[in-house]
């Protein structure tokens, strides 16, 4: 009884040294694989920051590869403005670079708060009711100001 207790202790050492002894031969083998991996994903998420820089400047508003997905391309039906509106539009822009007063209003403030004016707010504003309102600073950052 003795000698069938030491056999089956030894088998039984024997079986566990086996399995370590496969699962450090398949982990030697799926090494390289789990590199390649990682090196796989630093890419793709290069890619990714890529993109949502792109999308950033393109200002689509989409930061993810997820998102941009998820974002129609696709053109608006574009909306026909009658010139009342668009009196109402230019008139409620000069309201808005009154309220500012001394501090003036920038282009991305109006156009956040109008929508697109184009081909500029100044110009907008001077075709539509024959208002100049004034611009000073670099071209680049102008400040619209009422006079």
């Amino acid at each position: 009884m003795a000698k069938a207790a030491a056999i089956t202790k030894a088998l039984k050492t024997i079986d566990r040294e086996l399995q370590t002894i496969r699962q450090r031969r398949v982990e030697a083998v799926l090494r390289p694989f789990h590199r390649e991996r990682r090196k796989l994903q630093v890419r793709i998420e290069k890619i990714n920051q890529l993109i949502a820089r792109a999308l950033g400047k393109l200002d689509r508003g989409a930061t993810t590869v997820e998102a941009m997905a998820a974002k129609p391309v696709g053109k608006k039906k574009r909306v026909r403005r009658s010139s009342e509106k668009l009196k109402k539009i230019a008139s409620k822009v000069v309201e808005f670079v009154k309220s500012k007063g001394k501090d003036g209003v920038t282009p991305g403030a109006i156009k956040s708060a109008f929508g697109n004016l184009a081909p500029s707010p100044l110009q907008f504003v001077k075709k539509h009711i024959g208002i100049q309102l004034q611009r000073k600073g670099h071209a680049k950052r102008p400040t619209y100001f009422y006079s």
